[in-house]
């Protein structure tokens, strides 16, 4: 510095000035660039938090034994933990079971475990929920996950002429039974038919399935119908073990623990594929009213959750679903208009059709605002609030249509498609629903202990007739003299009409001393029954009670009254 001060001394005034000016700055600069860099260091040191750490073990859940070798997996559940961790993580255990995920950023995860030869786990303490949250260095130690041995489900299929059928689906279905014995019907695993026709699904959690298989010969990048033509299509039937295109006739298929359920023998037939062609009419009141898509569901007796089909969409309106086999489908068009940003779309209005497919192509136009409606006024005892309730038509296949009831009780419910739905009132504001629908009467008709049909058409005029005067129940579970915690507690009504409105069948789950407490009861008599916990919630089936009778505890729900009741756990199921 002596030097430098030497020479500027030397300067003229004016570049002395100047120097200074640009030192000046420069250090000004300097001075605010590492201010900054301080603060930015200080917040960046608040805001970061400690990672946590999950470590656990994975045990059988039949005896308790450690399973090594299994991959655990740890998922991120929101926008935000994805942001902080990553993808998802994924560890093996070791021999002891044991397995840890280290440096994790606090967040919402869930977390599973897998091995050959195992049913998917489930957090021991929580066996409805792998969900849960890590808090900023938090150690989440001591997490037992359980795994099921599983068993596995072999066989074959051949045509008419008992050949050997390849490259076929296969599809293990299971059936979990809801309120109102309505049957929720999902695909649990698949497989294709080797070159020998012979399949085998393995890691199939013990319990009771149904096996079906048909379709189109799969490739690996398309399907390949047995005749195709123009306007034809022929493939294999949907065909139900051991040989029924009816669920309601299949056999179902028992799955045991490390045991294999062989010899299953699914003979398949060809059948033709039809087309469903139609037009969309009445959405264009607007220039910006379009409609976007059709959805093709076929109509079954009961609900399957890959029931929908592929539609292609025609620019001028005009639409085909093509490859279906007979039966009957609903058709369902929505009109929509663009939100401001030009990008989303905002659905206004729906349209729908029904068709029945016999042994030629369909056509149908579906009309928007074509729909079935209800409205109606509600009738309450003195005090009640209409405030946060609404009306429900709640559909064989799980669709709700609410419609809300304003300060004088009025509703409007339109836009429903034809089907058949159940009514109800549903407080919004609170998790036990203590009201419930006394009286329905619709257009002429009660349909107080019936479900009702809409078609396209309908119009119905409703007075509806609300309780509030249900009663309780409470008590206690034993097995053999013990209690019996986690275990399914049900009334069912002795009324079998009742037993199909879902507002009547309760459940809860027993504590860990075998209490258990039922409120919003429907006066009226019931059976109470005790089961163990299960995925198919069969106690739902409509005749369930008639054929466990032998296991029931009759009883009478009064009014505003509370019952105190006890019963055994039913080991029939």
């Amino acid at each position: 510095m002596g030097a430098l001060s030497t020479e500027y001394a030397d300067l003229p005034l004016v570049v002395r000035r100047g120097v200074a000016l640009c030192l000046c700055a420069f250090l000004l600069v300097s001075a605010v660039s590492d201010a900054a860099q301080s603060q930015g260091s200080a917040q960046e040191s608040s805001l970061k938090q400690p990672p946590g750490q999950i470590s656990g073990h994975v045990y059988r859940s039949d005896t308790g034994a450690p399973v090594a070798k299994v991959s655990v997996s740890l998922y991120p559940q929101d926008e935000a933990t994805s942001k902080s961790a990553g993808r998802a993580r994924v560890t093996r255990t070791g021999a002891d079971g044991g397995f840890i995920f280290s440096d994790v950023p606090a967040g919402l995860y869930a977390i599973s475990a897998w091995r050959t030869g195992f049913a998917r786990s489930r957090i021991m303490w929580e066996p409805q929920r792998n969900s849960f949250s890590l808090r900023a260095g938090q150690q989440m130690d001591n997490l037992k996950l359980l795994l099921s041995p599983a068993g596995v489900i072999s066989g074959t299929l051949f045509d008419e002429d008992l050949d050997p059928v390849a490259s076929v689906t296969v599809e293990v279905i299971r059936v979990q039974y809801l309120p109102g014995g309505r049957r929720l019907i999902y695909l649990t695993a698949s497989a294709q038919s080797n070159d020998q026709g012979n399949f085998r699904i393995p890691d199939l959690p013990p319990g009771r399935y149904y096996v079906r298989a048909g379709g189109f010969i799969q490739q690996p990048r398309f399907q390949i119908a047995l005749k195709e033509a123009p306007g034809a299509a022929t493939k294999y039937r949907s065909t139900y073990f051991p040989g029924t295109p009816l669920i309601d006739e299949a056999q179902p298929v028992e799955v045991r623990p490390e045991g294999e359920t062989a010899n299953i023998r699914i003979q398949l037939s060809p059948e033709k594929a039809y087309a469903i062609y139609g037009t969309i009419v009445g959405a264009a009141q607007s220039a910006k009213l379009k409609p976007t898509e059709v959805n093709v569901a076929k109509r079954d007796v009961v609900y399957q959750m890959w029931n929908a089909v592929g539609v292609s969409l025609i620019e001028n309106g005009s639409f085909a679903a093509r490859w279906l086999s007979p039966g009957e489908y609903t058709l369902t068009a929505a009109a929509i208009v663009p939100d401001d940003d030009g990008k989303a779309a905002r659905e206004v209005d729906q349209g729908f059709a029904s068709v029945r497919i016999v042994d030629s192509d369909v056509h149908a136009e579906i009309q928007i605002g074509r729909a079935g409606e209800m409205r109606g006024t509600v009738d309450a005892p003195p005090g009640f609030s209409f405030s946060g309730k609404e009306v429900i038509l709640e559909s064989s296949d799980m669709r709700y249509f609410p419609g809300d009831l304003d300060a004088a009780g009025r509703f409007d419910l339109r836009n429903v498609p034809p089907g058949e739905y159940t009514i109800s009132i549903l407080d919004k504001k609170s998790r036990i629903q203590r009201s419930y629908i006394k009286q329905a009467l619709c257009s002429g008709r009660d349909f107080t202990s019936q479900p009702l049909e809409l078609t396209l058409d309908s119009a119905l005029d409703c007075r509806l007739t609300i309780g509030d005067d249900t009663g309780s129940v409470r008590g206690s579970i034993s097995d053999s003299d013990t209690p019996a915690a986690g275990v399914a507690v049900v009334l069912i009504p002795q009324s079998r009409a009742l037993r199909r409105l879902p507002r009547y069948t309760l459940t809860t789950k027993s504590d860990s001393a075998g209490r258990y407490s039922i409120a919003g009861v429907i006066p009226g008599d019931y059976f109470l029954f005790a089961a163990p916990q299960d995925d198919t919630s069969d106690y739902f089936a409509i005749d369930f009670a008639d054929q466990h009778l032998q296991d029931a505890v009759r009883i009478t729900v009064a009014a505003r009254a509370m019952l105190i009741a006890g019963t055994k756990l039913s080991k029939a199921r």
